[in-house]
């Protein structure tokens, strides 16, 4: 899986569907998921409030990359 996480303003459509103004700040978060082969399955496209995210980050120090892919 991969992951894409920015941060831009809200367009007035948006912002409406969020229950915030146009122009306050929005992350905007891509996500594909792939089968292990590479053939993409899921094609994500987030739009959530600034101030409604956790973004949580877990690190494993010594475990191989082939692991994560189990």
């Amino acid at each position: 899986m991969s992951r894409s996480v920015s941060i831009t303003t809200a367009a007035e459509e948006k912002a409406v569907h969020l229950g915030i103004a146009a122009g306050d700040p929005v992350f905007w978060i891509v996500s594909i998921t792939q089968t292990p082969e590479g053939v993409p399955v899921e094609y994500c496209r987030t739009v959530a409030r600034a101030d409604k995210v956790e973004l949580v980050s877990v690190l494993h120090r010594g475990e191989s990359e082939a692991s994560d892919h189990a």
